[in-house]
């Protein structure tokens, strides 16, 4: 009966680590993907330079306008 104790912790600490993998794997994807979008519109779609850089920049200021409005970011001095 130990044997399966000890088992079902090796596994819930498994699980917890795949768990925090795929979180983890998820925010670096959430976070290059305005490059990946860049990318596509640059080089697959032909659009011009200024206009794929821009949209980089359009979209981590929705990150930032999302982060600020769920209050997971206080910067001092803004308010």
């Amino acid at each position: 009966m130990n044997t399966i104790k000890y088992l079902k912790e090796f596994f819930y600490a498994i699980s917890a680590m795949t768990v925090l993998l795929a979180a983890v794997s998820l925010i670096i994807l959430i976070l290059l993907a305005p490059f990946g979008l860049c990318i596509y519109m640059g080089d697959y779609l032909g659009y011009h330079d200024l206009i794929s850089f821009s949209t980089v920049i359009i979209l981590y200021a929705i990150y930032w306008i999302i982060i600020r409005h769920f209050n997971l970011i206080e910067i001092k001095g803004l308010q």
